[in-house]
């Protein structure tokens, strides 16, 4: 076998090892955002508001980028379908990319060893951070949501997420 076919070689097998984690991450990413989406809307849904919440902070989001003050939403308000599939994708989008960089960390834990207790720990560091930022932006600012439906709706997309991660990479995990 030549340098050049070693080479090549190498490189179909990091490619195919950034395809693989960057799948996973999309996948937990999605799994993540529907635990969470699928919290609020049975909340709303209780509430007799089904959509309330991805509304009102669509809203929110509309009015910021458009450098307004986002007001809180009453309950009550009703809000075009528009602002619920642009705060789903944004929601969405986040959390793939939360996903993704769970991904990494474990891969990079997972070709590492003695470092999986430091991916773990990263990653629950970095739930926590999503966590009061979500308190911050969500339950302080555009006051759409309590606390408690903030902590409940990140708890099970890490759990979701975790699970996920889990089943793809229990030897990571396992480990620590």
């Amino acid at each position: 076998m030549t340098a050049s076919a070693t080479h090549t070689g190498a490189l179909l097998a990091t490619g195919a090892r950034a395809r693989s984690v960057l799948m996973e991450g999309i996948a937990s990413g999605l799994l993540g955002a529907l635990a969470v989406a699928l919290w609020f809307f049975l909340r709303d849904l209780l509430e007799g508001q089904p959509l309330h919440t991805p509304g009102a902070l669509g809203q929110s989001l509309a009015a910021l980028l458009e450098g307004r003050a986002a007001r809180a939403a009453a309950p009550g308000d009703s809000f075009p379908g528009s602002l619920v599939f642009i705060y789903s994708v944004v929601h969405g989008l986040a959390f793939v990319a939360a996903g993704i960089g769970g991904a990494l960390v474990l891969d990079f834990g997972r070709r590492n060893p003695g470092w999986e207790l430091y991916a773990v720990l990263f990653l629950a560091t970095l739930g926590m951070w999503f966590t009061f930022l979500g308190m911050m932006l969500v339950g302080v600012i555009f006051e759409a949501v309590t606390i408690v439906d903030i902590l409940i709706a990140h708890l099970l997309a890490a759990l979701a997420m975790g699970a996920y991660f889990w089943r793809r990479h229990p030897e990571v995990i396992g480990g620590v």
